[in-house]
C-alpha cells in the first residue's frame, strides 16, 4: 500500500492517568500531564499528553528485548521513566549537550551519546552506530528543517513494525512560523502539508503515518500549543 497523505486525528484523554503517567510524574518529564518538575526561576513546567497516548502504542512492547533511541534528552528525564518502564530494552539518548551524560551512562543498559541534528552526517553516524531500532523518539529541537532531517535518514534504520515518533509539532501556524524563522513559509498552507511535502517521497515506507493532536484536562505547554505528534509505522 502506498499512502498518498497524512492523516490527523485528536484524541481527549480527559483526566486519565496511566502507569506511564505515573512514572512520567515520578522523573519530572514533560511528557506527562502530570509533571510538576518547575522550570527556573519556579516557572510552571510544560505538561504533554504524550504518556497517555504511549502507554497506548507500546504496552505490547514494555517486556520485550527492543533497541530506543530517543533525540534530544537534556537533563536524561525521559530516560530514567523509559528505563523503568521498558524492562528490557537497550535505550539510547543522544543530544548536543552532555548534561544527562553521566546520569544516563549510570543507567542499566543506556547509552549516552552526542548528536547534532542540524548536521546530516551527525545524525546518520548516530543512526549507523547504533541502529536499527524499535522506537526512535525525537524531542530535539523542534526546528522543521531538523525534523525533516532526522525522518528522511532515520527510517532506513528502523525495523519492521518499528515506531518513528516527532514530538511537539507546533498546532497553531503562527507559531509554527515564528518558531521557523530559518525557512520561507506560505502562511497560507497549514502546518501539516509542510511535512507532507518534504516526505512525500518516503511515504511508501510506512504502514501508517499520522498526526495525532492530543488534549488532556491537565496539559499545559507555556503559550506553545505543541501537543502534537507525528507518528510512523513501518
Amino acid at each position: 500500500m502506498i499512502l498518498k497523505y497524512i492523516n490527523s486525528h485528536t484524541i481527549n484523554y480527559n483526566n486519565l492517568k496511566t502507569e506511564l503517567c505515573i512514572l512520567g510524574e515520578k522523573y519530572g518529564t514533560d511528557k506527562s500531564p502530570y509533571n510538576n518538575k518547575l522550570f527556573v526561576n519556579n516557572n510552571p513546567p510544560n505538561r504533554h499528553p504524550y504518556t497517555c497516548f504511549y502507554e497506548s502504542i507500546f504496552n505490547n512492547l514494555r517486556h520485550k528485548d527492543i533497541k530506543i533511541l530517543e533525540i534530544g534528552v537534556l537533563f536524561g528525564d525521559s530516560i530514567k521513566c523509559w528505563r523503568e518502564y521498558f524492562t528490557k530494552a537497550q535505550i539510547i539518548g543522544v543530544d548536543i549537550s552532555n548534561h544527562s551524560e553521566e546520569i544516563i551512562n549510570s543507567l542499566d543498559n543506556c547509552i549516552f551519546d552526542n548528536i547534532d541534528v542540524r548536521d546530516e552526517n551527525s545524525i546518520i553516524n548516530i543512526l549507523k552506530k547504533y541502529g536499527p531500532f524499535d522506537i526512535i523518539i525525537d524531542d530535539s529541537s523542534h526546528k522543521f528543517n531538523d525534523q525533516i532531517r532526522i525522518i528522511n535518514n532515520a527510517y532506513k534504520y528502523l525495523n519492521s513494525d518499528g515506531y518513528l515518533i516527532i514530538e511537539d509539532i507546533f498546532e497553531n501556524k503562527e507559531t509554527f512560523i515564528d518558531y521557523n524563522e530559518e525557512i520561507s513559509i506560505d502562511g497560507k498552507v497549514p502546518v501539516e502539508e509542510f511535512y507532507n511535502s518534504k516526505i512525500k517521497n518516503i511515504l511508501d515506507e510506512f504502514k501508517e503515518i499520522t498526526f495525532f493532536t492530543l488534549r488532556h484536562d491537565n496539559m499545559y505547554s507555556s503559550g506553545w500549543n505543541n501537543s502534537k505528534l507525528l507518528l510512523f509505522n513501518k
